[in-house]
């Protein structure tokens, strides 16, 4: 695979998701919700594309991109 994204959209998840709650899965806190999922989503990417660049990226020649809306 040439081309790798973690997430697609980490605002809509994180504030949508969270602190609204108009996106799955619907919970409202609006004060700390976006925040600690944002957070976490961005700790998630880091591990990946970590792993990725140390195991993967030599043999299979591939590449993260950057999607924000």
């Amino acid at each position: 695979m040439k081309y790798w994204i973690t997430m697609y959209d980490p605002y809509g998840a994180a504030y949508y998701g969270y602190g609204n709650g108009s996106y799955a899965p619907g919970i409202v806190h609006p004060d700390t919700g976006p925040y600690t999922v944002g957070h976490n989503l961005i700790r998630a990417h880091s591990k990946v594309y970590k792993m990725y660049g140390n195991q993967y990226k030599e043999r299979q020649k591939g590449m993260f991109q950057c999607l924000f809306k």
